[in-house]
């Protein structure tokens, strides 16, 4: 394989977590700073092995993404395609893609990923939230009766 200069060659990336292996053009590789940085320090000549916790599922969408947004240079397409990325994804999806990207420090999927974290988060109350995301209360049920005001805090 080359060592970066060719439009056309391709990086090979293998997930430590499955053992997984994606073949992506250098382009979308480069999206990617640690895969830029790994790939300037070692070369293309091996398969890039990356350490942590992406499955290849996950790996597979941040392929996706990264070789669309590499090819695409109309920003309304851009736009729309990744309107249509983040709908394909459930909501665990949209958290696993963003860890990985923010563990191969690509900040445009970081930020679209936190966008549509957001925009779910939009609007909802405090018990909505803990349903949509599936986390549980740490109040005691005197502390919320005390928040909520059914319960005077001196008393």
């Amino acid at each position: 394989m080359s060592e970066g200069g060719d439009a056309s060659a391709k990086v090979v990336v293998r997930t430590t977590r499955d053992d997984s292996t994606f073949e992506m053009p250098m382009a979308a590789a480069q999206l990617s700073k640690f895969l830029a940085n790994t790939i300037e320090e070692f070369g293309t000549g091996e398969a890039l092995p990356i350490q942590g916790q992406i499955t290849g599922a996950t790996m597979r969408q941040v392929v996706r993404w990264c070789e669309y947004h590499a090819e695409s240079v109309d920003e309304d397409d851009v736009a729309d395609q990744d309107e249509d990325f983040m709908k394909e994804l459930s909501q665990t999806e949209i958290f696993d893609v963003m860890l990985a990207a923010n563990f191969l420090d690509i900040d445009a999927l970081v930020e679209l990923t936190a966008k549509s974290i957001a925009n779910m988060a939009k609007g909802k109350t405090t018990e909505e939230l803990r349903a949509q995301f599936n986390i549980q209360s740490d109040w005691t049920a005197e502390e919320l009766d005390i928040i909520h005001g059914r319960k005077d805090p001196q008393a």
